[in-house]
């Protein structure tokens, strides 16, 4: 299921959502949101990474930071946050994956899976991050 375009918040547009196929009613559903960020940060990845933990910090009374690590996605080097989010009765595993081009565009992957199926999950999710490639 891919959705495009679509306006979360005033300043933020996820550029494409990619969820897996719903199995039931009741589980919830993986899935990785894109966005490139209308802001060319000049800062690092991992001070952006940090920088989101902070905000999710203050926004979930349940956050767990689980730590911030060096990736490469579509060629391009970055960070991952990796934390653990509760909402709307889920306890899901949140990677975001943060990557610059050289001309500071930024791209925001956010990967959600349940915690209970993390590992399961993240098998499909990391298949989906190995064909990503940016324009």
């Amino acid at each position: 299921i891919i959705q495009e375009e679509n306006q979360i918040t005033a300043n933020t547009t996820i550029s494409l959502q990619i969820m897996e196929e719903e199995k039931n009613e009741y589980d919830f559903i993986p899935n990785i949101n894109i966005i490139i960020s209308p802001y060319k940060f000049e800062e690092p990845t991992y001070v952006i990474a940090q920088q989101a933990s902070k905000n999710m910090e203050g926004f979930f009374s349940d956050y767990k930071h689980l730590g911030i690590s060096s990736i490469t996605i579509g060629g391009y080097s970055g960070s991952v946050l990796e934390t653990i989010l509760g909402m709307n009765g889920y306890r899901y595993r949140n990677n975001q994956y943060v990557v610059k081009k050289q001309d500071n565009t930024t791209f925001i992957i956010t990967a959600a899976s349940d915690v209970a199926k993390h590992k399961e999950q993240m098998a499909t999710i990391d298949k989906i991050l190995k064909t990503i490639k940016f324009k």
